[in-house]
């Protein structure tokens, strides 16, 4: 691609060129993910549907307990 977003082969503009350099210093910081200050953490939060995984595999297996119980009583 040249300088003026133009296509090598055909000519035609396929992206427009930034103006100035600060326009894109700032377009390429507010494109970088969030980092925390040094030493310090950010929390992370659990997902609802996990528990609604943990709560059906409690269960799950609670009733396989109970049919193995059943099973070796009999």
């Amino acid at each position: 691609m040249g300088a003026d977003g133009s296509c090598p082969s055909c000519g035609r503009i396929v992206a427009t060129a930034e103006r100035s350099p600060e326009r894109a210093a700032r377009r390429a910081e507010e494109e970088q993910p969030f980092e925390p200050p040094e030493g310090e953490e950010v929390p992370t939060k659990i997902p609802w549907h996990f528990w609604i995984l943990v709560v059906a595999v409690v269960l799950y297996l609670g009733w396989r307990t109970v049919q193995m119980i059943g099973w070796l009583l009999d």
